[in-house]
């Protein structure tokens, strides 16, 4: 009678541990669908807000979009790129400083202040020189659009 009882005990655990494992399994589809079906939603906001003439833009389209709005956003933008992809080199902070317009006598420090960083052999100058990207985003005086970028970035 003891080993029936031991058997049926035995039998109801893996019932139970296989039910519990179905549950924690469906639970996190739904979560994983809710998470997609937000992401899609926020998409299309971002979308109808910094594309509104393309209806199919990409993610890139409208991060490119968005970063074209504010000159230190996009230096910034480019910037951290580069600390945190090194394969292409000086690449994408080229690309980036080539695309600031220097308007005012701190642009200029700016502007040379990274150029100086070509000299360097490794990406983490643009964290730790004096204008580099951390500086950069502080610069970015429009909330919304900071706000809009961040949220762009954690799609991609």
């Amino acid at each position: 009678v003891k080993q029936d009882i031991d058997k049926m005990n035995d039998k109801v655990e893996r019932l139970y541990n296989k039910a519990c494992t179905e549950l924690r399994q469906r639970e996190k589809q739904r979560v994983l669908k809710e998470e997609e079906v937000k992401s899609a939603h926020l998409l299309a906001l971002l979308r109808a807000k910094y594309y509104p003439d393309n209806p199919f833009a990409e993610a890139s389209d409208i991060l490119d979009s968005l970063l074209e709005k504010n000159k230190y956003l996009m230096l910034a933008y480019h910037l951290e790129c580069t600390r945190n992809d090194w394969s292409e080199g000086f690449d994408t902070a080229e690309y980036g400083l080539s695309k600031f317009s220097i308007d005012t006598p701190e642009d200029q420090k700016i502007y040379d202040d990274i150029q100086g960083c070509f000299d360097c052999e490794d990406g983490r100058v643009f964290r730790d020189t004096e204008y580099g990207y951390g500086y950069l985003y502080s610069k970015v005086e429009d909330n919304e659009l900071m706000s809009d970028f961040q949220t762009l970035c954690r799609m991609l």
